[in-house]
């Protein structure tokens, strides 16, 4: 599968979803920042609603956000199905 590549990242998606979650944040808000420190707020702030089961829900709204900076249509519900039902393909992709 596309979603599935390339593959580091989709392994790192799976075993540490929080630390892809916070590169991706941190790249979308700055995109020419060389700093890729993998523990950031949002890194913690994904950690810390995953404990609750909520993840998917700040994933699919970072998610429309991305969406919107990068002009490509879809639907909020789309996003969210996408983080609950396979966060690595979500997080893989953005």
């Amino acid at each position: 599968y596309d979603c599935m590549s390339p593959c580091h990242l989709c392994l790192t998606a799976f075993c540490c979803p929080c630390v892809v979650y916070g590169r991706n944040v941190t790249r979308m808000q700055n995109p020419t920042d060389p700093d890729d420190f993998p523990i950031n707020l949002p890194c913690l702030f994904y950690y810390f609603l995953g404990c609750f089961g909520l993840q998917c829900c700040l994933g699919a709204f970072s998610r429309v956000q991305h969406r919107s900076q990068m002009g490509v249509e879809g639907d909020p519900l789309e996003d969210f199905c996408a983080h609950f039902c396979c966060t690595t393909c979500a997080l893989t992709q953005e």
